[in-house]
């Protein structure tokens, strides 16, 4: 196929190849390739078209300025769509950094609130295990008092002690799982 383009838009060709280069490494490329484009584009004139200096420059203003007004706007969009790409993709990072964070604090919670119904569980059974030690106690002292097991009344404080011991831990461990209001001071 013979594409014929007359005289006069024959420079409009030269524009292709700064829209290329613009479009693909940018503004200074964009603007170096117009050069180049603008020098050919001269010498087609000047050598093929015969014409001289001053009217082959005036005849191609128009398309010069297309030229370099191309490689340079192209240029500047694709330099800013890089930047733009380059700030997404930064965005998108710290964006997958807080996901990982919060999905981390979320799991931490989880295990907190786990740990605190464990806790609060451990201390209803100890609540519930003093109940029927202090009944035990109670029947033990009562027993003691009695002659008829005055025999056994060393054994009967030793069962004593070690309930005492036993209530003394569950206290202890109820002091722990208590929800302690923290005292603010200035």
């Amino acid at each position: 196929i013979n594409i014929y383009l007359s005289p006069e838009y024959s420079g409009i060709i030269f524009i292709l190849p700064v829209l290329v280069a613009a479009s693909i490494y940018g503004e200074k490329v964009g603007l170096a390739m117009a050069t180049v484009c603008t020098l050919a584009l001269i010498l087609q004139k000047l050598f093929i078209e015969f014409k001289p200096v001053i009217p082959a420059i005036e005849s191609s203003l128009i398309v010069l300025s297309i030229m370099y007004l191309t490689g340079w706007y192209i240029g500047v969009l694709v330099k800013t769509e890089a930047q733009h790409r380059f700030q997404l993709k930064e965005n998108l990072l710290a964006l997958q950094k807080e996901i990982q964070k919060r999905e981390q604090m979320e799991k931490e919670v989880l295990r907190l609130d786990r740990l605190n119904l464990v806790g609060e569980i451990a201390a209803g059974i100890g609540h519930e295990i003093r109940n029927p030690m202090t009944t035990v106690r109670g029947f033990l002292q009562l027993f003691m008092e009695k002659k008829e097991y005055v025999q056994h009344k060393e054994h009967l404080n030793l069962m004593i002690s070690e309930l005492d011991r036993a209530n003394s831990i569950i206290t202890e461990f109820l002091s722990v799982a208590k929800n302690k209001t923290a005292e603010k001071k200035q």
